[in-house]
């Protein structure tokens, strides 16, 4: 019998890629995510060159922290000692930038 965690989990990759897709911003499951060599859930943008791991939690455990830190803003920058800043994007920003992206790569194809 299937585990329900991870048919959510699936389930909301797909979800995912479809979001990205209406975006326009090309996006595919990793195959046999999470079980597979290859590391994350979704591979997206110009030739697939950008990985997400996907996560989603019934009740946001963890995220209502990050969503009350992003309150009202564009994007979260997140510091750790010793290590990179990471940064957690708004959707709307998340695909604005992406956008620009496609838009650069389409017109470097054009070249």
């Amino acid at each position: 019998m299937p585990n329900p965690r991870r048919k959510k989990g699936d389930r909301f990759e797909r979800e995912l890629v479809a979001k990205l897709r209406k975006a326009g911003i090309p996006a595919i499951r990793v195959p046999m995510s999470g079980g597979g060599s290859i590391p994350g859930d979704v591979l997206y943008g110009p030739n697939h060159r950008y990985r997400a791991e996907a996560k989603k939690r019934k009740d946001g455990a963890g995220f209502k922290v990050l969503e009350k830190w992003l309150a009202g803003n564009e994007s979260l920058i997140l510091g750790r000692d010793y290590a990179e800043p990471m940064v957690v994007l708004d959707w709307g920003v998340f695909t604005e930038l992406m956008g620009y992206v496609m838009q650069l790569e389409e017109a470097q194809d054009d070249e």
